[in-house]
């Protein structure tokens, strides 16, 4: 035999669980418009070595920037930065467009690039990211290889080739408009 005032008491229950708590705030907070980074690095790990011949590895990389400021959200202070896809070339120079990258800055917003280019000379590179179909985002980074010139070249004539890289980021400019 069921007791009334316990099945009112559990649809009550069930009602208070299903509605919604918090507000919109709890969200993520918007891009900021515009970012100036001029610090931090950025490691690329190829899936097989570039070598002194062309060759097309996945690639994929992690890194941060900061300082950086922003005049609409000055709590934006830094960021970390995922990459992946696919370059073409070989230790001296790399490059391509076929690369997606992501920024998670430090508030909690994120800008994504589903088409990023990078070209590098083996000694600097620069990095652009372009907008999506819906966005106005722009990305351009600039910075210098890290490695020692001697260790990088005896990796580039390696069996194995250069597996990975790291590199400064001396400038990143975002831009939302």
């Amino acid at each position: 035999m069921r007791n009334p005032l316990m099945a009112a008491a559990m649809t009550a229950a069930a009602v208070i669980t299903l509605l919604p708590v918090g507000t919109a705030s709890a969200a993520n907070p918007p891009v900021p418009d515009k970012v100036t980074c001029t610090g931090g690095s950025l490691t690329l790990k190829f899936e097989f070595g570039l070598t002194d011949r062309t060759r097309e590895p996945d690639v994929s990389g992690s890194g941060d920037v900061g300082p950086c400021t922003s005049a609409d959200q000055p709590e934006v202070t830094g960021g970390t930065i995922t990459v992946s896809g696919r370059v073409r070339g070989q230790c001296w120079s790399f490059g391509g467009d076929k690369l997606s990258m992501s920024i998670a800055w430090n508030n909690g917003s994120y800008s994504h690039f589903g088409r990023t280019k990078i070209d590098s000379d083996g000694s600097g590179y620069t990095l652009q990211g372009f907008p999506g179909q819906f966005s106005h985002e722009s990305l351009e980074a600039k910075g210098r290889i890290t490695e020692d010139g001697a260790k990088y070249g005896e990796e580039c004539f390696s069996d194995s080739g250069l597996l990975s890289t790291t590199a400064s980021i001396s400038e990143l400019t975002f831009s939302d408009s």
